[in-house]
């Protein structure tokens, strides 16, 4: 599975190895779950790059112009860490729905045994 962003900063949903059908994907999805914790530890690095855009911003604006000079680097700051952050969560529940589900081998049976 690969999560992947298309037009207008849309989030779309690659099924790579399985063809399910939507209420297999529905079902699949409400039984994995993700935890903060997981969420946390996948987002460690943006969030500290998002703090650093955010406080560059603040600090290389301008005395007499904070606001105008840095507010637009710092909203953008923001918005590509709300965008990675859901990228990464929707990408955590992917493999943990793809976990969920048991190996089939290429004829949608039983795993072939090599």
């Amino acid at each position: 599975m690969a999560v992947f962003s298309g037009a207008r900063g849309r989030v779309g949903l690659v099924l790579s190895s399985q063809a399910l059908t939507l209420g297999e994907t529905r079902r699949m999805a409400n039984r994995t779950r993700i935890t903060k914790a997981q969420l946390r530890k996948a987002l460690e690095a943006d969030y500290e790059k998002m703090l650093e855009e955010a406080e560059q911003a603040v600090n290389h604006a301008p005395a007499g112009a904070i606001i105008r000079a840095s507010e637009e680097p710092f909203r953008d700051a923001l918005a590509r860490f709300r965008r990675v952050a859901f990228q990464k969560a929707i990408q955590l529940k992917a493999d943990a729905a793809q976990a969920a589900f048991p190996p089939s081998g290429p004829d949608g049976g039983e795993p072939s045994a090599e």
